[in-house]
């Protein structure tokens, strides 16, 4: 499956985050990014880091039914138990972020 940077740009609008806004939160500048979602292909990489910035699961750019339906067209598997799968591993994710920043706090705190 192929994501555009109109694509990202519609998701994003929808949601009702300003590519300034999304651009500070990653650390570009909104130039930089209108450049990198203006590209043919947007990398995954990008995808990644606006998702994260944002504070939202990859799959958050994934999950319309426009998507899922050109990606079982492409292949025939069950993107449904993909997309579970997918969320599962956001959640443990974002568990193991949330302790880590704990422990970080911990150290700060026995550090100082």
């Amino acid at each position: 499956m192929i994501m555009n940077g109109i694509e990202v740009k519609k998701k994003l609008k929808k949601s009702g985050y300003l590519l300034k806004n999304v651009a500070e939160l990653m650390g570009e500048t909104p130039q930089n990014l209108n450049s990198m979602l203006n590209a043919k292909d947007i990398k995954t990489g990008v995808i990644e880091k606006i998702a994260s910035a944002i504070k939202k699961p990859l799959y958050f750019f994934f999950d319309d039914d426009k998507h899922v339906n050109d990606v079982n067209d492409v292949n025939g598997s069950n993107i449904n138990l993909l997309l579970t799968m997918l969320k599962e591993k956001d959640d443990e994710l974002t568990k193991l972020r949330a302790e880590n920043d704990e422990l970080k706090k911990k150290t700060l705190f026995f550090t100082n």
